[in-house]
Order: structure tokens, then sequence, then C-alpha cells
């Protein structure tokens, strides 16, 4: 496990000029990856997380992972909710920090392979209420389906485009082919950025030692992210590795939203690459800024087309699939 920086350590870091010349910049993922890998996608509603942009907007991330058909459809399920109007909501209260939606390749809401016509309907629908920012990640590593979705999304108004590697363990799933795919997606013009995505937490700190500089190499002066979860511990450790790699972002959450089988928290992530004079792109001041209590929900905004139906007495069934999206 990797320790802690205290801040004296911290502040000496940030004192000493960095041999570390690139700047880590950082996605959030706590709206999407956190509430869906540790609330089953079922935590959040519309009201909550508007009442949380204006301060998300101000800590200076690339990104927001703000959505997926997983979190579109459950906030339809669970609270009935209209999912384009968070999207359109969330991005009235942020107008600073791209959101990003996630799609697996060819599917949307259904487990079963969507038609072009559909997929080209729900990207369409995502850029017009707001969606800046698409992650294709593509469970089979299959390219030219990935790509022909990037098309799509450029096409249909997505302004950037993160193309995944995804991550997994097998006789055919060598060095080689991750770095083949990650060539052959920075290679696309509608592929803006290449990401190694670890959905199910197997990276290890060898596995990345051995990955990033091949991944670094084929993404050329394409930005390379990191997308890992805590679920086997390492993920902490290995996103310090990375970064000294040369890769660009790294994917982190927040409070309880963060860590467990989601990604790093904010706190020690940055703490522990000031303590490596690993400089960071973040408005501190307003990520320590205080949160609203946790006993009290924020109320939905008035412009909300329904009411938030009451609490179903059924308890919540579990979709384990969902977090591998």
């Amino acid at each position: 496990m990797t320790a802690t920086a205290t801040p004296q350590t911290r502040a000496e870091a940030r004192d000493q000029p960095s041999k570390h010349q690139k700047t880590i910049r950082l996605v959030d993922t706590s709206l999407r990856d956190g509430n869906q890998s540790l609330w089953g996608a079922t935590g959040l509603t519309t009201g909550m997380v508007e009442a949380v942009g204006p301060l998300l907007d101000q800590v200076g991330y690339d990104a927001i992972d703000f959505t997926s058909s997983t979190n579109l459809s459950m906030g339809v399920k669970w609270h009935r909710e209209n999912p384009w109007e968070r999207i359109s909501r969330m991005r009235e209260v942020m107008p600073n920090t791209p959101l990003s939606a996630i799609t697996t390749g060819m599917r949307f809401m259904s487990w079963d392979k969507a038609s072009e016509t559909v997929m080209r309907m729900a990207l369409r629908l995502m850029a017009s209420h707001g969606l800046r920012r698409l992650q294709i990640a593509e469970p089979m590593n299959d390219v030219e389906s990935l790509l022909r979705v990037a098309q799509w999304a450029k096409e249909e108004g997505i302004e950037q485009v993160v193309a995944a590697v995804t991550f997994t363990e097998s006789p055919v799933h060598t060095d080689e082919s991750y770095s083949r795919n990650a060539g052959l997606c920075s290679a696309s013009e509608f592929v803006d950025a290449v990401y190694l995505k670890d959905p199910g937490g197997l990276l290890t700190v060898e596995r990345t030692r051995q990955l990033i500089p091949g991944l670094r190499a084929a993404a050329g002066a394409k930005t390379l992210e990191l997308h890992s979860h805590c679920t086997t511990g390492a993920a902490s450790q290995l996103y310090l590795v990375a970064a000294e790699l040369g890769v660009d972002v790294l994917h982190t959450g927040l409070g309880p939203l963060s860590n467990g089988t989601a990604q790093p928290g904010l706190e020690n992530l940055v703490g522990n690459l000031d303590a490596l004079g690993i400089p960071v792109h973040v408005n501190r001041e307003a990520a320590a800024q205080p949160r609203p209590p946790t006993s009290s929900t924020p109320s939905p905004s008035p412009k909300a087309s329904r009411p938030v139906s009451p609490p179903s007495t059924t308890s919540a069934p579990t979709y384990t699939r969902s977090q591998a999206a």
C-alpha cells in the first residue's frame, strides 16, 4: 500500500523543481463510476448531482465521468427521472468542465447489440443535452467496431472521443496486442485520446510498468489516460507508477464515491503525487471546500419535469454486470 504524504512532505515536494515535466491532469469519476461501482448506480438523483456541480466545476478536472446507458436507465427505473434532463441541468451548473459518457460500443440500455440508428439517436441526444466527451470501452477490444462508434459520435456532435484499450489477463491479451490497438485508435481522425481501462481492477504495478511504455509510444502526441479500480488495493500505487512513466490523465473519485471497488480518492492521490514531486493540475482550495452534511439530501430543483417517486419497498437487485461498464 502507498503511504499518504504528510503536509510537510507535500509542501517540500511542491517547492522543489520537478524532474517530471508533465503535469498530471484528472478526471472525476464520482458521479458515474463511483455511483455505479459502489452504489449500484442507484444512489444519486438529479437534484444531488446538480447541487454538487458548481463545486466540481471549480476543481479543474479535465472532464467529469458523468453517465452511461446503465446510469441513464437506473435513473428512470429507480427515481422516475428524465435522464436527458439530468444531463442538461448539470451542463447548466458546470459550464467549464466537459461532461463525459461511457459506452461499451454497439450497445445502448439493452445488453443486446444496438443498430446504427439507435446508436446515432443516443449519441445525438447526449450531445444535444450537453455531453461533450465520450469514452468508448469495447470489451472485446474490437477496434473496428470502436472506431465506427467514434465516427458516429463525432458526426452526431460529440466533441471529444476517448478510445479504450480494455485490460484483462489471458494468453491472447499480450503487450503487443494492447500497443497495436492503441496505435490503431491513436491514428484515427475520430479519436482524440487513448486510455488504458482496467474495469476488473486486475492491473498490478508490474504489469503497469510493462504496459505503459508501449502504450505511451503508440499514443504518440495524443493524450494517454488511465482508469483502474481499487478492488485489489493496487490502484493507488500503480497510478503513481503510471504518472512517472508518462500517462497524462488519471481517473479519480471523491470521498465515499472513491476507493473500494471504485477509483483512488483524490486527496491521497494528489498528496502522493506531491510527495514524488509530480505536478498535478488541480485547484486545491476548491477540492478542499466543505461538502454539504451527508445527513441532508439536496431537494430536487423546481425545474424538474416530474417529482421523484417515494423509495421502493423492495430491495434493490444486484447488477454485477453494470460494474464492468
